[in-house]
């Protein structure tokens, strides 16, 4: 059963009736879909600096002078008749670990790195196979096609060999290329996956007192889980133990690896995010905000935004765990990045229940809100629209009449002057919902022999909503010009002629 059947299935057995929009995945419908390109603290590959260069100038043009060697070193290290190639091959490796870019073009074209696998593969020699691991792991963690080549030349069964070796380094060093190989696709990973890399990996990881090797071996962890589509959940659910075991390390790197990698596993299947439930690490996340480790706080809030996401049930647990106070904080943060995250999260979270919704008018968020959508940066503003929309659609009348009363309704119209296709669906769903909920206070009235307008109608006409909307009727999208109309006839009842000449 794919995730889309699933999702419907879990709408019909948690969502009341007439609330299937409230999931956070109606944006689906809605045409809004949330960028997941965000700027992550953790990358899919990296390359392992050299520890014993210093930042000085000695060091920088001894590198400089290496590189300008570059075919002399190849060339001797494919026709050599050294008896002890490790010099070459260090300074080979010293190549690949500069934090400037690398020549790894000119190093592949040299056609030296067949030999250099061969090296990888001579026991005898556990430095020469050490440093030639070095290099071939850095050469993974370049670009697609330099992952390729190393591919290509049987990288990934020599890395998951070499798990087996008895020299601690060259089980780290092969640790981090598979994960250099992993990061760069699913396909990749898969292939890692089907060798059963993974339980060795973690057995690797039991009882392991090293910081340098969980560093790695925990972010090597956490980017086999991180590509999309997901992994099977029964080659990587060994993982679980060993994430929920660093999440409270004390170096804040091993911590974060853990976080970033359970943040990507809770993307998607209720299946994935109900394990995180059942191994009690909700309340473990919430206390990292109290840390004050910054590093941590996004994929925290990635997780506990993942989570709500998910059944009534399961986002409740987040709620009944304080998660909305923090929110609340984080939407006055001076990190952008933060704020947008927040928003993120409780879009989620005002996709719940009625009773959700209520704790989360608890919060008294509604000013920060009209105050992001009034005066912060773009990106922010969008998340905020859904933050907004999601309320507005299981929200009451009662609840709409605090929105309004909150002055969401100038600011959100103002949404509309924005030539967004994203912002734009997200603005007319939200209006068009408490349009609606005005018609029917003003029905209820007219059957108590009261002849009244929509009062709703009126408030978003203050607001120069209605003009706005007037203008979208010649938009070239054809959704959004069938939206704005739809909306003119229902509720302002005005011939639509009228409005061609915007």
């Amino acid at each position: 059963m794919n995730f889309q059947k699933k999702l419907a299935k879990r709408k019909n057995l948690f969502k009341g009736k007439g609330t299937q929009r409230q999931a956070s995945k109606k944006r689906e419908d809605l045409m809004i879909k949330i960028s997941k390109q965000k700027k992550e603290e953790l990358l899919s590959k990296k390359r392992n600096i050299s520890q014993f260069l210093n930042e000085n100038y000695e060091d920088k043009e001894h590198i400089q002078e290496l590189i300008n060697n570059l075919p002399e070193i190849t060339s001797n290290l494919i026709n050599s008749n050294y008896e002890d190639p490790l010099p070459l091959v260090q300074n080979l490796r010293t190549i690949v670990s500069t934090e400037d870019e690398p020549p790894m073009d000119e190093i592949i074209f040299s056609g030296v790195i067949p030999y250099i696998m061969n090296f990888m593969k001579d026991d005898s020699n556990n430095l020469l196979q050490y440093e030639s691991a070095w290099i071939i792991s850095n050469i993974a963690s370049g670009a697609s096609h330099h992952t390729e080549y190393v591919v290509n030349n049987e990288a990934i069964s020599e890395f998951c060999r070499l798990l087996s070796s008895k020299d601690k380094k060259i089980q780290d060093q092969a640790i981090w290329g598979l994960g250099n190989i992993a990061g760069e696709s699913a396909e990749y990973r898969d292939q890692i996956l089907s060798l059963k890399v993974f339980p060795k990996i973690i057995s690797l990881l039991k009882n392991e007192k090293s910081t340098l090797f969980l560093k790695n071996s925990i972010w090597t962890l956490s980017i086999f889980v991180k590509q999309q589509p997901p992994p099977n959940f029964d080659e990587i659910k060994e993982a679980f133990p060993i994430f929920y075991d660093l999440l409270q390390h004390q170096d804040q790197e091993i911590c974060s690896s853990a976080l970033w990698g359970l943040s990507w596993f809770s993307t998607g299947e209720l299946e994935n995010i109900q394990t995180i439930i059942e191994l009690k690490i909700v309340p473990i996340i919430i206390e990292q905000f109290k840390n004050n480790n910054s590093k941590v706080y996004i994929p925290c809030i990635k997780i506990l935004g993942n989570i709500s996401s998910g059944t009534d049930l399961q986002t409740q647990i987040v709620i009944d765990n304080g998660f909305l106070p923090i929110l609340k904080d984080f939407l006055k943060d001076e990190n952008p990045i933060l704020r947008r995250e927040a928003c993120w999260a409780l879009s989620n979270l005002g996709a719940g229940t009625t009773e959700q919704l209520g704790q989360l008018f608890q919060q008294n968020i509604f000013h920060q809100l009209v105050k992001i959508l009034k005066t912060d940066l773009w990106s922010i503003k969008k998340e905020c629209c859904i933050v907004v929309t999601n309320i507005i659609e299981g929200a009451t009348i009662e609840q709409i009449d605090f929105l309004i009363s909150s002055g969401i309704l100038y600011p959100l119209c103002a949404m509309l002057e924005f030539n967004d296709e994203y912002v734009l669906n997200v603005t007319l769903s939200a209006l068009y919902t408490i349009l609606k909920h005005g018609n029917q206070a003003k029905l209820m009235k007219e059957n108590n022999g009261l002849l009244v307008a929509n009062q709703y109608a009126v408030y978003i006409e203050r607001a120069e909503g209605k003009t706005k909307i007037e203008k979208l009727i010649n938009h070239k999208n054809q959704t959004i010009s069938e939206y704005s109309e739809n909306i003119l006839k229902t509720f302002y009842k005005e011939e639509i002629e009228d409005y061609t000449e915007f």
